[in-house]
């Protein structure tokens, strides 16, 4: 009697908040129960976004392999809160022109978390000019009125149609009689399907960019995690461009004053579908 082979396979809905590091700590990989096996043809759960497995490549050094990490660990962030259990997290806090405001709010463990979302339109910007300034930090002080300044400190450590890995600088203004605050971070560009890109960012700490050493009168802040998600319908083919971002100031200063503050600048989105509009 011979063998015959079946053409059923089993798929996984791979979910964000399983990526897991290794051991080493180099590496991602998912932890997926025997229980959330499925088999072709069940009904699928559309509020849960399949994550690309991390991909490393063998030549990269210790310090982009940081980098990546770090961006990971942000993109993993944004991910989880694009999910319908991550989005009942946020409450409600207002709108700015078309951007609908939201907040995560401050607790005893966690620092507040922001975010925003606006309709981008159909076929209204060009994707690829949207993500280009998104990855040139030069270029955030034309929609994000909070930046003062931005450089490129290493650009393209990685380099892919799919996936890019910058260093990058930002400066930002002081407001409500806070000084200004800087930061370096790693950021990550990646498609991760058809209808979805994400920008990803957290901050490193390297000891050849110290506080003060790129320009001299900030203080250096931590962005935990911040990032922007691209997200088409795919039955409308509708654009919705959705912002979030999380930071410890640093310093002495009155959590009313830092939330506060934070809490405007999403409704910069307005700005930014104005620059990137197509004419």
């Amino acid at each position: 009697m011979g063998c015959s082979l079946s053409t059923e396979t089993k798929r996984v809905a791979l979910d964000p908040k399983k990526l897991k590091r290794t051991p080493s700590g180099n590496h991602y990989i998912f932890e997926v129960p025997v229980e959330d096996l499925q088999m072709p043809g069940e009904k699928e759960h559309h509020n849960k976004v399949s994550t690309p497995t991390p991909q490393y490549d063998e030549a990269m050094d210790d310090s982009a392999e940081k980098l990546l990490d770090a961006a990971l660990e942000a993109q993993e962030k944004v991910l989880y809160y694009l999910s319908a259990e991550g989005k009942a997290e946020f409450d409600p806090n207002g709108k700015s022109g078309e951007v609908t405001m939201m907040v995560r709010s401050q607790t005893s463990e966690t620092l507040q978390i922001v975010m925003g979302y606006r309709s981008f339109g159909v076929d209204e910007i060009d994707m690829q000019r949207l993500l280009d300034v998104l990855m040139d930090p030069e270029a955030r002080k034309d929609f994000d009125k909070q930046t003062a300044d931005g450089k490129m400190l290493k650009k393209a450590l990685i380099d892919e149609p799919d996936r890019r890995l910058d260093l990058h600088y930002d400066a930002f203004k002081g407001m409500m009689n806070v000084g200004g605050r800087d930061a370096v971070f790693a950021v990550l560009r990646q498609k991760i399907n058809n209808n979805l890109w994400i920008v990803s960012s957290k901050s490193v700490d390297l000891p050849e960019y110290p506080e003060n050493g790129v320009l001299s009168g900030y203080v250096r802040c931590d962005v935990k995690f911040a990032g922007y998600a691209m997200s088409i319908d795919p039955d409308t083919e509708e654009l919705t461009v959705t912002m979030y971002n999380q930071v410890d100031v640093k310093g002495n200063i009155p959590t009313w004053i830092v939330n506060k503050a934070q809490n405007k600048q999403p409704a910069c989105l307005n700005d930014l579908y104005k620059l990137v509009r197509k004419d």
